[in-house]
């Protein structure tokens, strides 16, 4: 494996995977009831309006810096849906209004 990626980048990779831990860690303890409120709602609105921005500048524009972009907006919706399977539950998800089963029945 280190002839392929090399050690340091091993080593970036299983601190990344650190730090996603204690941001889950955090997420699970802390009250998140902020995340239901207007502030939280415009800022996952804004990622969206720059994922599809990104999405369309990235078919015309190559930068190498496009896939540091996608990164950022992947934490984002990652954090926002820990944030909302920790206010409304899993089965919010699964069996609740609109939820996964709804759309099959």
């Amino acid at each position: 494996l280190d002839q392929v990626v090399g050690p340091e980048r091993r080593d970036l990779k299983a601190l990344r995977i650190v730090q996603v831990v204690k941001l889950l860690r955090v997420v699970l303890e802390v009250d998140l009831s902020w995340a239901a409120g207007p502030a939280f709602q415009s800022v996952v609105a804004a990622a969206i309006t720059v994922t599809a921005l990104t999405v369309g500048l990235e078919t015309d524009i190559e930068w190498s810096g496009w896939p540091i972009i996608e990164q950022v907006l992947l934490l984002i919706f990652t954090f926002e849906l820990a944030v909302r399977l920790k206010l409304a539950g899993c089965w919010m998800f699964v069996c609740g209004s609109g939820g996964f089963l709804g759309l099959i029945a």
